[in-house]
């Protein structure tokens, strides 16, 4: 599966901790048919077991809305349900040998956290970056100092594939991202945190689609 410049505009990080108390599936289903474009499952401390179940569950709520998913981490997980693609941070599997296990059929991403991060990997054919923290953010615990909106300009200077801002982004600080060159957002406690999940994804779904620029 191939991406587009939708695919990426409004990406949902269904992480199980941002989620609670509500069941990760529940969460998503809340606010799925409400703009979003595709879906990252991150269950980075849980079983390889938990995170097959979880990832076959959110197949089944997405492939009738040709959303895809993502897996965060779990090369195996992606094989075994087949999902879309696959999401990798710098310290995770290195990005030649996911490419090797996936193949070209499958979507990766890569992420990216400082300039350094983008000269070394401009050159990778993977099919889009998360680039991030731009703010501070809780969902990830070991999350890296936020970059800012200058860095974040810096960055996508840099590379050439789409690029994913990510980190602390909501409906009350996306208007300082909207205008820099890239085709999506991801958000987790931006959405699930919210007093009306449903609402606010709407609104941010209205917002990105004005917005954004088509993926490079």
């Amino acid at each position: 599966m191939l991406i587009n410049s939708q695919t990426l505009r409004l990406y949902l990080i269904a992480d199980d901790k941002a989620c609670y108390p509500k069941p990760l599936i529940t969460a998503v289903e809340e606010v799925i048919d409400s703009g979003i474009t595709c879906v990252q499952l991150r269950m980075k401390h849980q079983s390889l077991h938990a995170v097959y179940s979880q990832a076959k569950s959110l197949q089944k709520l997405l492939k009738p809305r040709n959303i895809p998913l993502i897996i965060n981490d779990f090369v195996e997980v992606v094989q075994a349900v087949d999902a879309e693609g696959i999401h990798i941070g710098q310290t995770d599997k290195p990005y030649a040998y996911v490419r090797q296990q996936l193949g070209y059929k499958k979507i990766i991403g890569l992420s990216i956290q400082t300039i350094q991060h983008a000269e070394q990997c401009k050159s990778f054919d993977c099919d889009y970056f998360g680039v991030g923290p731009v703010f501070a953010t809780s969902t990830k615990i070991d999350a890296r100092p936020s970059i800012g909106i200058a860095n974040l300009n810096k960055i996508t200077s840099i590379l050439s594939k789409p690029i994913v801002a990510i980190g602390g982004i909501n409906e009350n600080n996306i208007n300082l991202v909207l205008p820099t060159q890239i085709s999506g957002i991801a958000l987790s406690a931006g959405i699930f945190s919210s007093i009306n999940p449903q609402q606010t994804t709407q609104i941010l779904s209205q917002l990105t689609s004005q917005s954004f620029y088509d993926a490079k």
